[in-house]
C-alpha cells in the first residue's frame, strides 16, 4: 500500500520575493531529487499561503518510508539552512484511495 508523509512549512520571504522564487529553484533542482533518490515515487511542494508550503512525499510502501526517516530529517535541516523556512508539522500515513 503506497504511504504519504506530509510536512507543514513556513517561510520568512514571500513566496512572490527573489528569495522566494530562489527557495522554488533550490527545491526544484535539491530537494524533489534529493526525495525521488530515497525512494519516493513522487515528491510535491504545494503553496498553501503566501509564506507557507506543504511537501506530499509518495512512496511505494511504508517500510521505504520508514527506512528513509533519517535521511528525510537530515534532509529538512539542509532546507532549513540553504532556504529561509522552518518545519512546523509532519503527518505519516497509508494512502487507502486515490485517483
Amino acid at each position: 500500500m503506497t504511504y504519504a508523509v506530509i510536512s507543514q512549512w513556513t517561510s520568512s520571504v514571500s513566496r512572490e520575493s527573489e528569495a522566494g522564487k530562489n527557495n522554488e529553484k533550490t527545491a526544484q533542482e535539491k530537494y524533489v531529487p534529493g526525495l525521488k533518490a530515497l525512494g519516493a515515487l513522487h515528491a510535491y511542494f504545494i503553496y498553501t499561503g503566501d509564506m507557507t508550503f506543504s511537501v506530499i512525499t509518495i512512496y511505494p510502501d511504508e517500510a521505504v518510508a520508514s527506512a528513509a526517516i533519517a535521511k528525510q530529517n537530515a534532509m529538512r535541516s539542509q532546507a532549513a539552512a540553504d532556504m529561509p523556512v522552518s518545519l512546523i508539522s509532519e503527518a505519516r500515513g497509508a494512502i487507502f484511495a486515490s485517483l
